[in-house]
């Protein structure tokens, strides 16, 4: 697939259920770490009934860029992007570097 530069990689079309649902538990979990209900990841995870690592994939996912939040709420994010090839490897908390890796995933599906 070619592509002009700068252009989106091509859209899912599709709401991707789990990449959603992991993008909203990520800001619920934030809030109610911010609010004191958990002490530490350890007692979320805990008590979530997750491992804390995973917990630690998907934390980042509540300071993902409002516009790339509203692709995958939308369902316009990258055909290839999923939960799993998003927390492949650590989220950049820098929104364009967080685009930088959309577009990168996009390329490679």
């Amino acid at each position: 697939m070619i592509e002009a530069e700068g252009q989106s990689p091509i859209a899912a079309n599709r709401i991707d259920r789990a990449l959603v649902r992991a993008v909203a538990m990520a800001k619920r979990w934030t809030a109610d770490l911010r609010t004191g209900r958990y002490g530490s990841t350890t007692q979320l995870a805990r008590t979530e009934n997750l491992c804390v690592r995973y917990l630690g994939q998907i934390l980042p996912l509540a300071y993902m860029a409002p516009d790339l939040m509203e692709q995958i709420i939308s369902g316009r994010q990258p055909q290839a992007l999923s939960l799993g090839a998003l927390i492949a490897h650590p989220f950049p908390m820098d929104w364009n570097e967080q685009r930088r890796l959309f577009m990168a995933i996009g390329a490679v599906g």
